[in-house]
């Protein structure tokens, strides 16, 4: 009963908001669980899914340069790009919890970070987190992204031209 008073109030909250010069943006995680009332007065509906391989590892990268990096306090023993492979599903922030998380592990590790300190992270907030079985490797086209095996650059996407320099994988 409550749901339905619930989805009520928001039905006459949204038939107002159409004659206001206002833009109303709704974001769910869940949209099959939104009432169908509700949707039939939305205009547009913009899906935006979870981000694929290099995504997340632009986002963790980008994640890893404001926390960890910027402190000095901890360094990198495994490449992101392994724990972009192990977090097929996560969200954005989802990634930057767990390296949140993984930070703070690592305090008391003399601030490593290895992939172990990610799967622990994960455990502690309940996020899954599979071993990835595919190796990387510096691109061999732009020598700024990783690769796999036959697979497209996460920075070149196989073109030799750094598309995206904001994020660089720093040279050894």
């Amino acid at each position: 009963m409550e749901h339905n008073r619930i989805v009520g109030q928001l039905l006459t909250e949204i038939e107002g908001l159409r004659h206001a010069p206002v833009l109303t943006v709704l974001s769910t995680n869940l949209p099959e669980n939104l009432d169908p009332a509700i949707l039939s007065r939305l205009g547009l509906q913009i899906e935006v899914p979870l981000p694929g391989f290099a995504e997340r590892v632009r986002i963790l990268r980008v994640a890893w340069e404001l926390g960890g990096k910027r402190t000095g306090r901890h360094r990198l023993e495994d490449d992101l790009g392994q724990v972009a492979l192990a977090t097929e599903g996560y969200a954005g922030r989802d990634l930057q919890r767990l390296l949140s998380n993984a930070l703070l592990l690592a305090e008391g590790d003399d601030g490593r970070i290895t992939l172990d300190t990610f799967r622990e992270a994960a455990a502690l907030i309940g996020i899954g987190f599979t071993t990835p079985h595919t190796v990387l490797r510096p691109c061999p086209d732009c020598r700024a992204g990783l690769t796999e095996e036959g697979g497209r650059c996460d920075t070149c996407q196989g073109t030799g031209y750094l598309l995206n320099p904001g994020f660089i994988r720093p040279q050894a």
